[in-house]
C-alpha cells in the first residue's frame, strides 16, 4: 500500500472513510476541510493512497498552549503563565489500511510538524487527548498523562490528556521500542 502524507486537499476522497469511530470518521468527511481553510483553527495531514487520492488515515494538529501547573517540566519554574504547543487533536486509520503502520507513521508526522515548530515560532511540547484504551500507544513514544484543568464532555468519553515534552520529541523519532511504520 503506497501512501503519502500530505496536508488535506479539497479533491481527496473523504467519504468512504471508515475508522470504527463515528467522531473521527464524521470530522474528517465534514469538517476538517472547513477547519483548515476557512477558519484556520487546524491543519490536517492525510495519509492518501498514492492511486486514487483516498484518505486512509489523517492526524490533525493545531497550536495549543500548555498552563504552567500542567506542564510537566518543559519550562523553567520561573517562567510564568503558559508555553507553547503542538496539540494533536484527532489521529485515525481507515479499518482497511489498519494494521501497516499508518498511525505511527501519522504521529512522527505530527512530531516533526512540532519539531519544526519549536525553530519557527516556538513548541515546548507536544499535547494529546488519548482516547480511552489509546494511552499506551502514546506511552511508547514517551507521553505522560497530566492533569486535566477543563475541556470535559458528557457528549464522549474522557480521553486522558497526555504531554510529550520538545526535547524528547527527537528522541521519540528515533527510539528504538517505538512501534515500526510499516
Amino acid at each position: 500500500m503506497e501512501a503519502t502524507i500530505r496536508p488535506l486537499e479539497r479533491s481527496d476522497a473523504r467519504r468512504g472513510f471508515s475508522s470504527g469511530s463515528p467522531l473521527h470518521d464524521r470530522y474528517v468527511r465534514e469538517f476538517a476541510w472547513q477547519n483548515q481553510q476557512r477558519h484556520h483553527l487546524a491543519v490536517t495531514y492525510v495519509a492518501v493512497d498514492d492511486l486514487t487520492h483516498g484518505v486512509l488515515g489523517y492526524v490533525t494538529v493545531s497550536a495549543s498552549e500548555v498552563m504552567s501547573d500542567a506542564r510537566g517540566g518543559v519550562a523553567p519554574r520561573s517562567f510564568g503563565g503558559s508555553v507553547p504547543a503542538l496539540r494533536i487533536g484527532c489521529l485515525a486509520v481507515d479499518r482497511r489500511a489498519q494494521g501497516h503502520g499508518l498511525g505511527t507513521a501519522l504521529l512522527i508526522h505530527a512530531l516533526k510538524v512540532a519539531l519544526a515548530q519549536a525553530v519557527l515560532s516556538g513548541c515546548a511540547a507536544v499535547l494529546v487527548e488519548a482516547t480511552p484504551g489509546a494511552e499506551g500507544y502514546y506511552e511508547r513514544f514517551g507521553f505522560t498523562p497530566i492533569a486535566a484543568i477543563e475541556g470535559a464532555s458528557a457528549v464522549r468519553p474522557r480521553p486522558t490528556p497526555m504531554l510529550l515534552p520538545i526535547a524528547q520529541a527527537a528522541a521519540a523519532l528515533t527510539a528504538p521500542s517505538r512501534p515500526r511504520s510499516g
